[in-house]
């Protein structure tokens, strides 16, 4: 019994995943929270911009290009009353994630973090290799220019 519940388990993790990856190739949102700027379609279950965010998101590249530095951005963030998707005042971590997110420049991306490990945590700064990562160009409405973006980036 043992044999064939492992056996079940890994086909159904097997299946899951490949029916996620269809999902992504869809670009279809395979959940979690959307990052700030964006919003799920409920009807399509695709990206949207959400134009209440999409002006924080504006506002940071635009800080971080001026050569604002974090502390200074998340300083005025935080007295302009702006808050990150989850309702909280911005960390150096959220201002980050933002900054090196990839869907702001329109680009789909899926399966880039690894598994959780024994304890259930995740790190969210590792990530798997190229290989393995789902990414499709213009697959989402950009809220930032690809020029800002590699500036950022480099």
């Amino acid at each position: 019994m043992s044999n064939i519940s492992q056996f079940y388990v890994r086909n159904l993790s097997r299946s899951v995943h490949h029916g996620l990856t269809q999902n992504a190739l869809k670009s279809i949102v395979t959940g979690g929270t959307p990052p700030l700027g964006l919003k799920k379609n409920p009807i399509t279950r695709k990206y949207e911009i959400d134009e209440s965010e999409e002006i924080i998101v504006k506002k940071i590249f635009e800080m971080y290009v001026e050569g604002k530095t974090h502390p200074q951005i998340i300083r005025e963030l935080n007295d302009c009353g702006y808050t990150n998707k989850k309702g909280n005042q911005f960390t150096k971590n959220s201002l980050l994630s933002i900054l090196r997110n990839e869907k702001y420049v329109g680009t789909y991306v899926w399966n880039k973090s690894v598994a959780k490990n024994s304890r259930g945590k995740r790190n969210g700064n590792k990530q798997k290799p190229d290989n393995e990562i789902t990414r499709i160009p213009d697959a989402i409405p950009a809220i930032i220019d690809k020029d800002i973006f590699d500036k950022v980036q480099d």
